[in-house]
């Protein structure tokens, strides 16, 4: 039997569905078949995508529709964001990889980065603009070792991103051993860290981001002691004596402040300076803008 809707020509309904945000197109994708398939060739279906956490209450019905979105982008240039690391989105996110533009991934274990560094090692990522990593491990106590979580030598098949200039790392470490060719071309970074920064941060930033120009490093701030070791001594030493001439602007929060002024950073070199030490004792990570220079970006944490 055909109905009124029935007679209603696609291009009529692709007008209206395009007007719809992805929480007004959901109801079209249980409507009947064709209306279906009209939504998934919406902007609004593919476009931009978020993952469904561990919280979702139907998590096996979000993650295969998290798959049709991802299968959907169909060589489109596409925004993603990740939350947790699935196996069965991980595999269907390398497969379209080549035409991602804009990765925000939180990670809320170490089985779950390995995953995810498992899946990135195999691709390249030619169109990719900005990358975020948040590894959202809970740090437990003071008498615990601080958790943080490494990225793969081999990121994106080890091939340059020449197009990747955004990248924000909380609570993530960087290789020891050689650079990230991906990060070649990165001109803005923050490196955030809700353990001690010395104990997260890799001995030499600018081997791996030999373009930055915007650099924001934070950690909460902490008893520096009497003393450090011998690994720390020579990520001060790092820092203490890198080239900063192409550096037109350098954020130092918490922490990273208070280390900059007692080991002498040579900041006298850099344009912009903002700097922020007193009662930031946690790194809330803001979602957006990954940065506003010259405005304050992380508030101190105020008691409740």
């Amino acid at each position: 039997m055909t109905t009124a809707m029935d007679r209603v020509p696609d291009e009529l309904v692709l007008h209206i569905l395009d007007s719809f945000g992805f929480n007004e197109l959901q109801p079209a994708l249980s409507t009947c078949s064709r209306w279906r398939a009209l939504a998934q060739r919406c902007p609004a279906f593919w476009r931009d995508i978020q993952t469904p956490g561990s919280a979702e209450p139907n998590l096996d019905a979000a993650t295969k529709l998290a798959c049709a979105r991802l299968e959907a982008t169909n060589g489109r240039r596409f925004t993603l964001r990740l939350q947790g690391a699935y196996p069965e989105i991980l595999s269907v996110v390398a497969q379209h990889m080549h035409h991602l533009e804009y990765l925000d991934a939180q990670i809320g274990s170490v089985d779950e980065l390995s995953a995810l560094n498992r899946a990135l090692r195999l691709v390249q990522a030619p169109l990719l603009g900005t990358f975020r990593l948040t590894f959202g491990v809970d740090n437990g106590s003071e008498d615990e070792a601080p958790n943080f979580g490494t990225l793969s030598p081999g990121l994106f098949s080890g091939a340059a991103c020449p197009l990747l200039t955004r990248v924000m790392l909380a609570d993530v470490a960087l290789p020891r051993s050689s650079a990230l060719p991906c990060f070649s071309a990165v001109t803005e970074l923050r490196l955030l860290h809700n353990v001690d920064f010395l104990s997260a941060v890799t001995p030499d930033v600018f081997m791996h981001f030999p373009a930055v120009k915007s650099l924001s490093l934070g950690a909460p701030v902490m008893d520096i002691g009497s003393g450090f070791t011998e690994e720390q001594l020579e990520i001060i030493e790092r820092f203490r004596t890198a080239d900063y001439s192409q550096i037109e602007h350098i954020e130092l929060l918490g922490q990273c402040w208070d280390l900059a002024e007692e080991t002498a950073w040579p900041l006298e070199q850099i344009p912009h300076v903002f700097a922020e030490s007193e009662e930031c004792t946690s790194l809330p990570f803001l979602p957006s803008p990954l940065f506003k220079i010259g405005h304050i970006v992380l508030e101190p944490h105020e008691d409740e």
